[in-house]
């Protein structure tokens, strides 16, 4: 324990620690005198948030000396490091002989001008082969040696300390998979295992065992026990793979987990993966037949499981379509559906992937627009990802003649039904509305919505024919001569960026799925 005095000019022969300088001067030096019955020691505690392991530190000071106290000797003050200390005086503190204080002028006892050159020195030394772990705490002191006769009013400027850190430790984490296990054979589920910065020299190694939930080995998936993973030098992930077993015994889903253990040149963090077997073992409706060959869907309101191929995603659902090898053979039955997810899709609906779709089906007509075609569309549906990667079936190719025949069911607006929620293609497409956008008068702007109308290349440019619309129903007592408008089924409706991250479009040749409407005045 000490107590502190105040400032001082070196003319105190009592021994305590003091804050040295000119009288009235706010440049200071701290500081100490030893006396008989009094031993000072001061410093400081140091915690490393450098974010990696400091490797050496560089100490650089200036010793100043404010009094002699007995002439012709010298005396001094210690510096002392300590890395496991919990305070000034306790744990294991190692003096650093460089950075030692030693009294510069031992002739005149009494007060001296610790900022004359002759009354100081600047000490600097880096202190190596440290190893502070990120978090860690340590301490430095400065003690004052028992000089022979009265001390010396001893004291620190300018102090500083630089932490030298090594390459930053990563920390390691691995991810989780949700998968189907299919019907037969094995499936991979691949454990992404990664750091938050490069792996340093030497690399990175663990070892990965599984361990089972309610998924049980081996009957439902291939142990791994201490399997050696490594990622090398700059590099930041690697993969751990453990195979499930399929079956076509339908079941609930099934857990088991992943444990990454005895993790080298990188802090643990996240090391439990957790993987999930989704049950793919149930009866599946082809979109075909959900869609059926007429205007509306022979199983509306009815709970179904299909799969297919993820063709397009939106902000609130996504498109399924049967792969062309299962494809039935009726030309008025729809390959595509759209899956009405209300929010984002889930991370299953990838455009490529293979997945299994549960969910209810329903006939969409939007509220603005009631006499619009019934959009057969799946609503809250759970996704199980049973593939990735693959092809997408071919586009159907649409033609101006396509566009303009006789609806092929009884209701006259179901021009091109059978295409509903397919990937189509248009050849050549003649703009007939220019694109549509938004104003912004206070700062004289103009957005595009990348929005715009046409027809297929060789269908008459549409006009507002005579007539009463074909979805508006006739006057009580109309004669059956009235001309009806047939609200231009060959206009097509392009919505360039309605795919997500999709940019502006202005070229004629067209591929996307089709959703019909006739409030915009196409599809």
């Amino acid at each position: 324990m000490f107590t502190f005095t105040g400032v001082d000019t070196g003319s105190s022969t009592t021994g305590d620690i003091y804050s040295y300088g000119a009288a009235a001067s706010t440049e200071r030096a701290f500081g100490a005198l030893r006396s008989g019955t009094l031993i000072p020691f001061f410093g400081a505690k140091f915690t490393n948030n450098t974010g990696a392991t400091i490797t050496s530190l560089s100490v650089a000071y200036t010793g100043e000396e404010w009094r002699l106290g007995t002439a012709a000797r010298t005396d001094q003050i210690n510096f002392e490091l300590s890395t496991n200390a919990t305070d000034l005086t306790t744990g294991t503190y190692t003096g650093v002989a460089t950075l030692n204080f030693v009294t510069p002028d031992t002739a005149t006892v009494g007060a001296k001008n610790g900022n004359a050159a002759a009354d100081r020195t600047a000490l600097s030394t880096t202190i190596p082969s440290l190893s502070i772990p990120n978090g860690a705490t340590f301490f430095i002191r400065f003690t004052d040696t028992d000089a022979t006769g009265a001390d010396d009013g001893l004291s620190v400027d300018d102090f500083s300390l630089t932490p030298n850190a090594g390459a930053a430790v990563p920390t390691l984490n691995i991810g989780d998979v949700t998968q189907a296990e299919t019907n037969a054979g094995t499936t991979n589920f691949t454990f992404t295992v990664n750091l938050t910065s490069a792996a340093p020299a030497g690399g990175v190694s663990f070892n990965a065992s599984t361990a089972d939930g309610t998924a049980n080995a081996p009957g439902d998936y291939t142990a791994l026990v201490n399997q050696p993973g490594s990622i090398s030098a700059g590099n930041t992930s690697t993969t751990v793979t453990v195979q499930v077993n399929g079956d076509a015994t339908p079941e609930t889903n099934e857990t088991f987990f992943v444990n990454i253990t005895n993790v080298t040149n990188a802090t643990a963090g996240d090391v439990q993966g957790l993987g999930t077997i989704n049950n793919d073992d149930a009866s599946l409706t082809p979109i075909h037949t959900i869609q059926g060959n007429g205007s509306t869907s022979p199983l509306a309101a009815t709970s179904v499981t299909t799969s297919g191929i993820v063709t397009g995603t939106k902000s609130n659902g996504f498109f399924l379509q049967e792969p062309d090898a299962t494809i039935d053979a009726d030309p008025n039955t729809s390959e595509g559906i759209f899956v009405f997810t209300s929010s984002a899709p889930p991370a299953a609906a990838t455009i490529g992937n293979s997945v299994q779709v549960s969910g209810t089906v329903q006939e969409f007509i939007p509220s603005q627009d009631p006499t619009s075609p019934p959009q057969t569309e799946i609503i809250t549906p759970s996704v199980v990802q049973l593939s990735t990667g693959n092809p997408l079936p071919a586009p159907i190719n649409i033609t101006a003649a396509e566009t303009t025949q006789a609806s092929e069911t009884a209701n006259p607006l179901d021009s091109l039904e059978e295409y509903e929620g397919m990937r189509v293609t248009v050849a050549s497409l003649t703009v007939t509305g220019s694109t549509q956008g938004n104003i912004t008068e206070v700062n004289a702007t103009v957005a595009s919505t990348g929005i715009f109308l046409g027809v297929a290349t060789g269908a008459d440019r549409p006009f507002r024919e005579p007539g009463i619309a074909i979805s508006d129903p006739l006057p009580v007592g109309a004669p059956g001569t009235i001309p009806r408008f047939d609200e231009n089924p060959e206009r097509i409706r392009v919505d360039s960026d309605a795919q997500p991250g999709a940019a502006i479009i202005g070229r004629t040749r067209l591929t996307g799925t089709l959703r019909r409407g006739f409030a915009a005045g196409a599809r």
